[in-house]
């Protein structure tokens, strides 16, 4: 939003798809996240312009173009979009941080419980409303990303998401199974 006096939040949120939808084209998977973004938050962006930051760089035209020069599949989701104000804007996948490893969290072979899930997705949103108003200077998130890399634990954990976490939780420090538990 860029609306003078209106901060602009940025919000991240995840699903995993149905076995039917994992067999849509990436263009439908794509709108269907969005979607499901525009219904999961819609008390908050009804009526306001909103950006949506996608890496699926053919989304920009699919929503500069009409409705109806739009293949069939994808008119039907585009209309289900129409009551939202909504640009799609191209961003690379390597500048988008917390959507990658949102995307990482459904490789878990057992998904999360509706509860965890909505902890996590409130968990995010407080996160990143409290970096939009409290936006980190280039060379602020430059020293997080070089204490996070010094860190050992933190990498143990970042490994652990990428690749899954031991079976056995002896092999565990406090933190990192705690983070186990939200894992599962």
């Amino acid at each position: 939003m860029s609306d003078a006096g209106r901060q602009a939040h940025r919000v991240h949120v995840s699903c995993a798809l149905t076995d039917a939808e994992t067999r849509y084209a990436q263009i439908e998977k794509e709108l269907l996240a969005i979607v499901f973004a525009c219904i999961k938050f819609h008390q908050y962006i009804y009526g306001r312009p909103v950006v949506v930051q996608s890496d699926h760089k053919p989304l920009e035209s699919v929503f500069q173009k009409s409705i109806a020069s739009t293949t069939t599949p994808l008119q039907s989701v585009l209309l289900r979009l129409l009551e939202y104000k909504i640009t799609v804007q191209y961003t690379p996948g390597k500048e988008m941080f917390v959507a990658d490893t949102l995307s990482r969290s459904y490789l878990i072979k057992e998904p999360p419980s509706r509860v965890e899930r909505e902890i996590a997705e409130d968990t995010i949103m407080s996160i990143n409303t409290i970096i939009a108003d409290a936006p980190v200077s280039n060379s602020r998130l430059q020293k997080i990303r070089e204490e996070c890399a010094r860190d050992e634990e933190m990498q143990l954990l970042r490994q652990y998401i990428i690749n899954g976490f031991p079976q056995n939780n002896s092999k565990l420090s406090g933190m990192l199974l705690q983070y186990r538990s939200l894992a599962n």
